[in-house]
């Protein structure tokens, strides 16, 4: 009952201090801000006393724990040293202990032989021995030397044979290998040869159209000749007849009420049917000169066609034979992948 009485009780002692406290820096804040020198500087002193202690503080706290850091690391560098020399140490003393041991199994080794070949049994006459002659020690092999000499023989003939072996099966592929790149440089030849004379024939078709498209030219050139010698003519004809000195003209080629006097009925006749005949030239020829534009525009339509399909075909052409030649080198990389694993197994199954 004391405790739940006493906590809000100090939790007001301590709301009051605070307000004290306050209240006492407010004062102090007023008398600075009262005092004439101070305002008129217009510096707070006492901040920045504790700006530049903490700022002090700061820096001292940075460079002790840089200095901290950098105890630690080279601790750790010590560590690490000290642990690799004990590592080398280590490794060192195994090493001596293998070569150590290594010298006394081969000093064995040959002792053991010696004494091996000391206990041959060096041949008995038993004519001239008794019963103890045909006596041997235990483990004593009287063979052993011509039985270790035709295994190594045997194991002589095995490896030469099989080492002809590899060499024959070695030559056999490169051989192989010699004519696949023969067959190889072959087929590049020749579809060189047909690039060629695909090219030769693109060039010569080429040729063959420019020439007609001159031909064509030429005897469009001769027939509009032709026709400017008709209209030519025509207009010579339609000037004769349309001449002051023949009939009254008011310059806009409206027929006047004089412009037939003193000719008869059938001259009238002919005249109106020469100029009903030049009338109808006159059609006739701009009838003809614009189906001669819309010829020579669809000429010109159809020839820029050809042109666009002789280029979409080029370009198909030498996509087509980019695309054989990156398969024929896939082809090629695999083929060689495949040899090469080839021979490796082989040389494994040799080894083995």
């Amino acid at each position: 009952m004391i405790a739940a009485i006493g906590a809000p009780t100090l939790s007001l002692e301590k709301e009051m201090q605070r307000i004290e406290h306050k209240r006492a820096r407010n004062v102090a804040r007023t008398a600075r801000y009262l005092d004439a020198r101070l305002r008129t500087i217009g510096l707070d002193t006492d901040a920045l006393d504790q700006q530049m202690r903490e700022q002090r503080d700061r820096k001292e706290r940075e460079r002790m724990a840089s200095k901290e850091e950098f105890d630690r690391n080279e601790n750790v560098y010590k560590h690490v040293a000290a642990q690799e020399a004990e590592e080398r140490r280590l490794r060192d003393q195994e090493l001596e202990r293998m070569r150590l041991e290594w010298l006394e199994q081969m000093k064995f080794k040959y002792d053991k032989e010696q004494r091996e070949k000391d206990m041959i049994h060096a041949g008995v006459d038993f004519d001239k021995c008794g019963l103890s002659a045909v006596q041997t020690m235990g483990g004593e092999d009287p063979d052993r030397l011509s039985r270790t000499a035709q295994q190594q023989a045997q194991m002589r003939a095995w490896s030469t044979q099989l080492a002809n072996e590899r060499l024959e099966r070695e030559k056999l592929a490169d051989q192989e290998m010699a004519d696949y790149w023969a067959y190889l440089e072959r087929v590049s030849q020749r579809q060189g040869e047909l690039s060629e004379e695909e090219e030769a024939a693109r060039k010569t078709l080429i040729l063959q159209i420019k020439d007609e498209n001159r031909r064509r030219a030429l005897e469009r050139a001769e027939e509009m000749a032709r026709q400017k010698d008709l209209e030519d003519q025509a207009n010579a004809d339609e000037l004769r007849y349309r001449n002051e000195l023949l009939r009254e003209d008011e310059g806009e080629g409206s027929s006047t009420n004089n412009l037939f006097k003193g000719l008869s009925r059938k001259q009238k006749a002919e005249l109106q049917q020469d100029t009903q005949s030049n009338a109808d030239m006159r059609a006739a020829r701009l009838r003809k000169a614009e189906q001669e534009r819309e010829e020579e525009a669809a000429w010109f339509m159809q020839q820029e066609k050809m042109r666009v399909a002789m280029e979409q075909a080029d370009r198909e052409e030498r996509q087509r034979v980019k695309e054989l030649e990156e398969e024929r080198l896939r082809e090629l990389r695999e083929q060689q992948l495949d040899l090469q694993q080839r021979n490796m197994r082989e040389r494994c199954s040799l080894q083995v």
